[in-house]
């Protein structure tokens, strides 16, 4: 068993008991992307509103079916018909697929589906075509009449729009959970207070299932004072890392990722490979933490550690992403890309591959982070309302 798999695999009943008895009411879904190094692993990201469902093996979509079943029943959703509100993406063919996938599973739960985005200036039907040229029938939000729920996939990152906040129907998960209101920042600070937490009840250090990290208001990334106070702020994460990094003997360098603290869709994301690197970053880096998804202008900036990835897969390197329904973890998949170790692989050109091939143990330990991230989100959930 992997060394550092062993203390929360070993009491991995006693972990998620623990966590299980302080909330019982994780999200409707959610999907974190772990990275593992080797010498630590941890969540870098949690999304309540994942994408993706169509790189879900078959064998994860139908344990997808019967965890939405249950998750129905407990948001007592006993109607015949909902409405899957997404992103207004109708020519991104893959977001399309995700949602046709997503469709069809919510539908094998028991219920009738119309796929609907945002789309005021409409007031047709759209037929769009997916990235496996199959076909699906879009929806006008502002034409549908009757509806028993409204299932979210749109991250809200603009706002809630007034048709929306209008609406006496059941939403879920709920509008609030979007990145309009919600900060990468607090998730992580929650999620790390669970990790030290479990971690002082395992007797190891929460740093090996945890990142490091700070955040910044700023006034623009393209403003010289901004990025002297993100260099300061850079510079005291790097002596963190550095010491734990001495502490355990790791002969590599540290390097951090610089993101929108309400960010999604790997957008406004660099590597920062030395502190100085933020006073030197180049136009095109600039523009890319200067907005984020919708155009939204980024003024709040996380400064998180990296986690380099030892684990490849078709000679790629790859990530671990893991889906959950609530309480169910149903699987999950690798993201890829021919990007080395310490970069981002969120972005173009990216593919995704089976996790089969992960050893138990370290799929476990997945797993149980997944449920802390969880727990952490469903925390933040509770604060906001």
């Amino acid at each position: 068993m992997s060394i550092i798999a062993h203390p929360f695999v070993s009491n991995q009943p006693d972990v998620l008991h623990w966590l299980n008895s302080h909330l019982h009411t994780l999200p409707f879904y959610s999907s974190v992307d772990i990275r593992y190094a080797g010498f630590k692993i941890a969540v870098v990201d949690h999304n309540l509103f994942p994408a993706g469902f169509n790189n879900l093996s078959h064998i994860h979509r139908c344990q997808t079916v019967n965890a939405f079943q249950a998750a129905f029943n407990h948001y007592k959703v006993y109607g015949e018909t909902v409405v899957l509100l997404c992103e207004t993406h109708t020519r991104n063919t893959w977001y399309l697929e995700n949602i046709r996938v997503l469709a069809d599973l919510i539908s094998a739960a028991g219920f009738q589906v119309m796929i609907s985005m945002i789309l005021p200036d409409i007031d047709t039907e759209l037929e769009c075509h997916t990235a496996t040229f199959q076909t699906i029938l879009i929806h006008p939000f502002h034409t549908l009449k009757h509806y028993d729920a409204i299932i979210l996939n749109n991250d809200l990152t603009a706002g809630i729009p007034d048709s929306l906040a209008n609406t006496s129907v059941p939403i879920i998960p709920s509008m609030q959970a979007g990145w309009h209101t919600r900060l990468k920042s607090e998730h992580f600070s929650m999620a790390n207070q669970l990790i030290h937490t479990i971690a002082n009840k395992l007797s190891v250090d929460p740093w090996l299932y945890s990142t490091l990290f700070d955040v910044a208001d700023i006034c623009s990334i393209n403003d010289p004072e901004s990025r002297v106070c993100l260099h300061q702020k850079a510079q005291a994460l790097f002596a963190s890392i550095q010491s734990k990094y001495t502490e355990y003997g790791i002969d590599q360098n540290p390097f951090i990722f610089l993101k929108s603290d309400h960010g999604t869709y790997g957008m406004g994301i660099q590597v920062i490979e030395h502190p100085d690197d933020i006073l030197t970053l180049n136009r095109k880096s600039r523009n890319a933490l200067s907005k984020g998804k919708s155009a939204k202008p980024i003024q709040r900036l996380l400064l998180q550690e990296g986690v380099p990835s030892i684990q490849t897969n078709n000679g790629k390197t790859a990530e671990a992403c893991i889906y959950s329904v609530m309480n169910h973890c149903i699987g999950g998949f690798y993201r890829l890309h021919t990007h080395e170790s310490r970069n981002n692989l969120n972005k173009t050109g990216m593919t995704f591959g089976p996790i089969d091939d992960m050893p138990s143990d370290v799929y476990q330990l997945h797993v149980t982070l997944a449920q802390v991230a969880n727990v952490a989100a469903a925390h933040e959930l509770v604060s906001m309302a």
